[in-house]
């Protein structure tokens, strides 16, 4: 009744951080209900909104998150405020007001949890935590939210720091400027098929690198493949460093708004079309979406509808 989504028991260092991973959850699963009105007979509508407003009273609301861990404290920020855009984006506000100013807010929180190093971190800093939250910020500024103008370019010069010069990632960020190897790619390449996906779209979004380069970054992604596809359901990394289960759908969400910002017409209809037949093999026999079971059924299906939907 409260419009939150709870269905999610994911434990990383202790249940203390629950909070957090509730409100990122419902935030996603009402960015998902938006998306679905703009589908859904018109009789469903009423249902919907009434869906809508609630999941945005529990996102907004600072007592439902648990500020004194800093475990998906991130997660809560950069998806609460990527609603807060998705709403102003579509007009919709029960007060007129009311979104900005919850937008504002919730940009300010996540500018607030930035990092000395202009990264950001979920519980350990890593280059595809600081590109959500740049995604989650352009998405704010877009929207009509003021940005702190110095954070931003901190935050965009830790992530090309992370950046090799191939466009891959590594787990963790690091303190030194990443470089190509002599004699070819990074070993990088193949493991990062998946985070360069979020990693690319956030620089794409701020112009930082060019078309070529997130065309590219789209093509090693989709080819990479395979290694989402061996942490599918999965609980856990399938290698020190590497893919984890409940990536799965998070790499996938990225992935389609990456294509879906390719400019060439005939290269991004191909890239979706291999894009949605991946997705298509992966309903459950109910109709939803799962990657890591502590996830959820709610997380998998929202991130598998809002991949849809790009």
């Amino acid at each position: 009744k409260d419009g939150a989504i709870v269905d999610s028991d994911y434990d990383f260092g202790g249940y203390d951080s629950l909070p957090n991973v509730h409100v990122a959850i419902t935030s996603l699963c009402g960015m998902a209900l938006l998306e679905a009105r703009q589908r859904l007979p018109a009789e469903a509508k009423a249902e919907l909104d009434a869906a809508i407003v609630r999941a945005a009273d529990f996102g907004c609301d600072e007592a439902n998150l648990n500020p004194n861990v800093s475990d998906e404290i991130l997660w809560a920020y950069a998806y609460r405020a990527r609603f807060l855009a998705a709403l102003k984006r579509a007009e919709f506000s029960p007060e007129p007001g009311a979104v900005d100013l919850q937008l504002q807010k919730a940009t300010a929180k996540l500018e607030s949890i930035q990092l000395k190093s202009g990264g950001w971190a979920h519980d350990y800093a890593t280059p595809f935590v600081t590109a959500t939250a740049l995604t989650a910020l352009h998405a704010a500024k877009e929207a009509g939210a003021k940005l702190d103008s110095e954070k931003l370019e901190a935050g965009l010069a830790a992530l090309q720091k992370d950046r090799f010069d191939n466009g891959a990632y590594p787990y963790n960020s690091s303190r030194k400027r990443r470089t190509q190897q002599q004699g070819g790619d990074s070993p990088d390449t193949a493991p990062s098929a998946g985070r360069m996906a979020i990693g690319e779209l956030a620089l794409w979004s701020w112009r930082r690198i060019d078309q070529s380069q997130l065309q590219r970054a789209a093509e090693i992604s989709l080819e990479g493949q395979q290694y989402l596809d061996v942490a599918y359901k999965y609980d856990n990394h399938t290698s020190t460093m590497a893919y984890g289960g409940f990536f799965f759908w998070y790499d996938m969400h990225a992935r389609a708004e990456m294509i879906a910002q390719i400019a060439a017409t005939d290269v991004r209809q191909k890239l979706a079309e291999k894009q949605r037949e991946i997705m298509l093999r992966l309903p459950e026999l109910d109709g939803c979406f799962v990657d890591s079971h502590e996830l959820g059924r709610c997380y998998g299906t929202a991130m598998a509808l809002l991949s849809f939907s790009v």
